[in-house]
């Protein structure tokens, strides 16, 4: 059964590409499902939080370089922190001094988005070692000893989700 139905299958295809009409022309890109995300979230982000299309992009593109092929965080849960910690403004300094997109504290931390989303990002790797990924968001927020102390912020962990379940939906 498997047999017929790929022979049936290399047929179709066959028959469609000697189409002219239906055939893809060899030097139009091939876009990816994760390249249509890309651009869902890109556009997604530049107007809810009416910033540049481009520095947008720019921020989504490194989620993904920085997430894509981890559990944790994923390029969504980068941006689900981005949208809760600095509202994607990387020029944002906390009453704290916590800087930029994911508001970090240490005090070699740059605006620039790279670094600063690496710098994140480690964080959340290094919480995730040690914390299941809802402990993980949490300690991001308030620290590892001040969770492993027994303090908690189901606030800032609903805002997290609140904001994941939108960019999952875009």
């Amino acid at each position: 059964m498997k047999t017929l139905f790929k022979s049936l299958f290399v047929a179709l295809l066959l028959t469609i590409s000697s189409i002219p009409a239906l055939a893809i022309p060899p030097d139009l890109p091939k876009t990816t499902l994760t390249d249509i995300k890309i651009q869902r979230l890109t556009n997604h982000i530049s107007k809810t939080y009416k910033i540049n299309i481009g520095h947008a992009e720019h921020i989504v593109i490194t989620a993904y370089n920085y997430g894509y092929h981890a559990s944790f965080p994923t390029p969504i849960d980068i941006l689900a922190i981005i949208a809760i910690e600095s509202r994607f403004n990387k020029n944002i300094t906390s009453h704290t001094n916590d800087k930029g997109l994911m508001q970090i504290s240490y005090k070699k931390t740059t605006f620039d988005v790279e670094n600063n989303m690496y710098d994140g990002v480690s964080l959340l790797r290094l919480n995730a070692e040690q914390l299941h990924p809802d402990a993980a968001i949490q300690a991001y927020n308030i620290g590892v000893p001040g969770y492993k102390k027994g303090r908690r912020n189901l606030v800032y962990l609903n805002r997290f989700k609140a904001a994941k379940i939108k960019l999952e939906a875009v």
